[in-house]
């Protein structure tokens, strides 16, 4: 597809762009054979795809735009009240399925559109699910999800630096992917996130960039059945300082996997028996 309306971005940026809008409102097939210029768009649609094009230009996601993502073959409704899933976030849940059992019990911390906990409970069926977060208008957006995909997932209201009731039986799972941006990098962030996504779900104190890692491990220390698993993301930098953190604590079996971007990213470590 021919398209001008994107100015701002190169042409491989126009067609990924251009192909998200069309299978977001085609499917596949037809969206290739528009995008390609095989045929032309529906006519009924170029309204949509004007304002599409104008609001991806004025840097907001194009994902809030659709109101929408594929995540761990699930469709996960996305709005600024949550983080747009990110790839890597997917590779956490498939590193995660591969070193569980059949069955047992997992917390996702900070669900924010309960993408993780969705994702992961669609890969382990037998396994019971739960998903909490501080934020009411997250929870909201998780629980819609949950129903829209029909996957069982118990979500509910808890801050996890001030944990006050337990929703759930002991755990053989935490899992979570929690703020960890220090508010001093705020200055060099794309606008597109900055302006859009929520900060409560981005960053933590400059003077404590490990907080919540801190209140999780804490967490998994009392909940967490013996041999249970801990599966954190982290920012590309700041692995070793979370595995510091549990060599200090009740864990063992420390270790950290690169993404696909050959960045350390992801730490998993089992709580000692």
């Amino acid at each position: 597809m021919n398209n001008q309306k994107l100015p701002s971005f190169t042409p491989s940026e126009r067609r990924i762009l251009s192909k998200a809008f069309w299978t977001h409102h085609l499917g596949e097939q037809q969206a290739q054979n528009v995008v390609y210029g095989l045929t032309p768009p529906p006519e009924n649609l170029l309204n949509t795809w004007e304002d599409f094009c104008q609001r991806v230009e004025s840097n907001e996601p194009y994902q809030y735009v659709l109101g929408c993502v594929t995540f761990a073959d699930c469709r996960i409704d996305v709005n600024p009240h949550v983080l747009i899933p990110r790839p890597e976030t997917e590779e956490l849940v498939d590193e995660t399925s591969k070193r569980l059992g059949e069955h047992g019990c997992f917390l996702d911390v900070g669900t924010g559109s309960g993408a993780i906990a969705l994702g992961l409970k669609r890969l382990k069926p037998n396994w019971k699910a739960f998903g909490c977060d501080i934020s009411e208008d997250a929870l909201i957006t998780a629980r819609n999800n949950a129903v829209k995909n029909k996957i069982d997932v118990s979500f509910y209201k808890c801050d996890i630096r001030q944990p006050e009731i337990n929703m759930h039986p002991p755990l053989d799972l935490v899992i979570s992917n929690p703020p960890y941006i220090p508010q001093a990098r705020k200055k060099d962030m794309d606008a597109t996130v900055i302006d859009f996504e929520p900060h409560l779900a981005l960053f933590t104190p400059d003077e404590k960039p490990l907080l919540y890692y801190e209140h999780i491990i804490d967490y998994g220390e009392k909940h967490l059945n013996e041999n249970g698993l801990l599966a954190l993301e982290t920012h590309f930098d700041g692995a070793h300082n979370i595995a510091d953190l549990l060599i200090a604590r009740n864990f063992t079996d420390i270790e950290i996997t690169k993404d696909f971007d050959q960045h350390e990213r992801f730490v998993f470590a089992r709580k000692r028996c």
